[in-house]
């Protein structure tokens, strides 16, 4: 008997000194999904022999761990935890989950919390669900009871574009959240309570000094003050920081007033004046990526120039025409990967008429590292400029371009343009004359067209010219482009 007692204890010393890794592989073969695991512990505990049994609940416990460690409690599997009061069985399930995804309801129908309690919870994500689908505008989330000193990501509602009048609330869980230490990752795309002030927000950005990712949409602008941006701009670890509040002259001036502000920062997403914009980039001379809205009439690329490091740009400018000398600058930026322009003016595309097609071809010839190059303008970017781009970049992998292209040129063109193309985004296809209405003509030219693409482009998978359902070309093409892809793998936009 006392050899029997002691098997309990020196069973679990042996099997807790097993690495995380190593039981991993041991129990990977049946830790499919939870049910095959339940019905192997429960074949095995069957035995009547207590150190088998006791050896396999062991594992059982092992295994619960490791598989709640690696996987997430869906929204589903939280609701039917939650809809009955809950048990020690339920609780001890919640006490192993580490990533939790739940949902918006809507207010009327949001039910208190039943108890449980997520000690270990690292990572929750809140998503817009079944409450938007059923036409609710305004939606509820209680964060708060999820928040504990362990969390690690929290990612709260995503961007509201393309759904306007949805208004996503949640409580005002930053008390707690600012004992999280460990906070590595925000993004906050909802309203927060009337009983949230800035000074939640600031002692977050205070306490959780290894916050590397924050999100803050455009809802919660009324809590972001100089206070704020000022804990922002000191921050000793942001790396990625999007904001959608707009950012005026005075408001850049008290940020640059920091000393040494952004000392981490990489990634950058803002919507800002032009002014601003440019008081504020030549204080982030690291900078990776960078992504804003320009809204105003004076020129932000002169200030690129001492943005070194910056490998990523998309840039829309919301009252502003690019220019040649504009883009001039972007010669220095030799690490350059990507680049997308965007000039539009209240929702329409304005007329790049300042942008000549071989000189802005050269310039994007320069940049050796280029391999992804998005332009939305309009006019004379059309097939000169297409001709020009192909004969400076040969080492081009994805093309956007809007505006109106014939594509004829191509069949004349001596030299294959793009035989490292992958993708390929026209905005609309139009012959250069008109052509008789008979489908039978139509379909020759464009099956031409479609050849040609085909011919300067032959690796491209993914080919959209045809961004208006009324663009019978550039349907036609499309069609025809694909059936001269023999192997199927392709894409036609659409």
């Amino acid at each position: 008997m006392a050899t029997t007692s002691v098997i309990p204890t020196a069973m679990e010393l042996l099997l807790d000194t097993v690495p995380d890794e190593i039981w991993e592989k041991i129990l990977a073969h049946f830790i499919r999904d939870r049910d095959t695991l339940q019905a192997v512990i429960g074949a095995a505990c069957s035995a009547h022999d207590q150190a088998p049994r006791l050896h396999w609940q062991i594992a059982h416990d092992q295994a619960l761990r490791l598989y709640w460690q690696n996987e997430t409690c869906e929204k589903e599997l939280l609701e039917e935890l939650e809809d009955h009061q809950p048990n020690t069985q339920q609780q001890s399930l919640a006490d192993l989950m580490r990533n939790v995804v739940t949902d918006f309801k809507a207010p009327h129908a949001h039910h208190e919390a039943r108890g449980l309690q997520f000690p270990r919870l690292q990572s929750l994500t809140v998503q817009h669900g079944k409450a938007e689908l059923r036409g609710e505008t305004r939606t509820f989330a209680r964060v708060a009871r999820f928040v504990r000193d362990r969390l690690r990501h929290l990612e709260i509602g995503d961007s509201l574009d393309g759904r306007p009048g949805l208004l996503p609330i949640v409580d005002n869980f930053l008390p707690k959240l600012s004992k999280c230490k460990g906070l590595r990752l925000l993004k906050l795309y909802a309203r927060l309570t009337r009983r949230t002030t800035s000074e939640d927000l600031v002692a977050v950005l205070q306490r959780c000094t290894r916050l590397e990712t924050l999100h803050l949409e455009s809802l919660v602008d009324d809590l972001i003050n100089e206070s704020v941006m000022g804990c922002i701009a000191l921050h000793p670890a942001i790396e990625e920081l999007e904001l959608e509040k707009r950012f005026d002259q005075p408001f850049a001036l008290s940020i640059v007033a920091v000393a040494h502000p952004f000392q981490k920062l990489r990634h950058l997403v803002l919507f800002a004046d032009a002014a601003a914009a440019n008081i504020l980039l030549p204080c982030i001379t690291q900078l990776e990526r960078l992504e804003l809205t320009v809204d105003g009439t004076a020129s932000v690329f002169p200030y690129l120039r001492g943005l070194k490091n910056l490998w990523s740009i998309w840039l829309k400018f919301t009252h502003y025409t690019l220019s040649d000398n504009d883009l001039a600058y972007l010669v220095l930026l030799k690490r350059l990967k990507y680049l997308e322009l965007t000039s539009t003016h209240d929702g329409e595309r304005l007329d790049a008429t300042l942008l000549n097609a071989d000189p802005f071809a050269t310039v994007l010839g320069s940049l050796p590292a280029l391999v992804s190059r998005n332009l939305n303008a309009t006019n004379n970017l059309g097939d000169p400029f297409l001709l020009a781009l192909g004969r400076q970049c040969r080492i081009l992998r994805d093309l956007t371009l809007t505006g109106t292209f014939t594509l004829e040129p191509l069949a004349t063109e001596p030299t294959v343009l793009f035989p490292c193309l992958l993708s390929l985004r026209l905005g609309s296809l139009s012959p250069s004359v008109p052509i008789r209405q008979l489908s039978f003509f139509r379909e020759f030219w464009a099956d031409q067209r479609a050849q040609d693409v085909l011919r300067h482009a032959p690796l491209v998978s993914w080919f959209d010219c045809c961004q208006d359902d009324d663009d019978v070309y550039g349907k036609l093409a499309e069609e025809a482009w694909k059936k001269l892809k023999s192997d199927g793998d392709v894409y036609v936009g659409g």
